[in-house]
């Protein structure tokens, strides 16, 4: 791919595949850049805004441009993407992003995480993750640090780590080795917080679920990360 290194290794068959899903590729061009193809992926401070913002109008502008998408995921209507690279990542950013956005502050938010985990570990197991450019494999690996399994936890923090020494060691972009950086203390706090309670308790009270008291505690004092 032209533009800034991203050490990923796209093939021209790739770029063709996505381009065969025009919803995939409006997902991918929403969460990366119109231009992204074409001139390289932005560096992650240039794309913060919307990768982590909180905001109304990003939310209601996934809701409404990429709100039937979702449903179609859920429904299992795009379970073809998974057959292809790029199409398989935007079906990733779609259940474990999107729907965070689209439906936040209810239950729902969480509704597409077994399908995107599951699309994840196919892309670890095969080895395809590896070839993705940076941005889009970090987004790619996500719905692991979103998973209440240690064994997801600790996994995406192994590969956090590697891809950083990785991208220090092969000259990837500085913006983007401290964007890697800066994301391992954040696997750090899942792993602890998974390990210590064996799920994420700031999710109890929209799941329905029951806080024991030392989890109600802990999030009370916030000792108890949330995110």
């Amino acid at each position: 791919m032209p533009g800034r290194p991203n050490l990923g290794r796209l093939t021209a068959e790739d770029l063709t595949a996505l381009r065969a899903e025009p919803r995939a590729t409006a997902v991918l061009n929403f969460w990366f850049g119109e231009k992204w193809e074409t001139e390289g992926l932005p560096n992650p401070t240039e794309r913060l805004g919307v990768w982590y913002g909180k905001s109304d109008a990003l939310d209601s502008s996934i809701r409404q441009s990429f709100g039937g998408d979702l449903d179609r995921l859920l429904e299992g209507r795009l379970d073809g993407w998974r057959s292809s690279l790029l199409p398989a990542v935007a079906g990733i950013i779609l259940g474990d992003q999107f729907t965070r956005n689209a439906r936040r502050g209810t239950a729902s938010m969480y509704d597409a995480d077994a399908k995107t985990l599951e699309w994840t570990h196919a892309l670890i197991a095969d080895g395809s993750i590896a070839r993705l450019p940076y941005a889009l494999r970090h987004f790619a690996a996500m719905p692991l640090m979103h998973s209440e399994s240690l064994a997801d936890q600790e996994l995406i923090l192994e590969l956090l780590k590697r891809w950083h020494g990785e991208l220090s060691s092969q000259g990837g972009d500085d913006e983007v080795v401290e964007f890697v950086q800066t994301a391992i203390p954040y696997a750090e706090g899942h792993v602890d917080v998974v390990r210590r309670w064996g799920r994420f308790p700031h999710r109890n009270a929209i799941l329905g679920r029951p806080s024991t008291q030392e989890e109600e505690a802990g999030l009370r004092d916030g000792s108890i990360a949330a995110w």
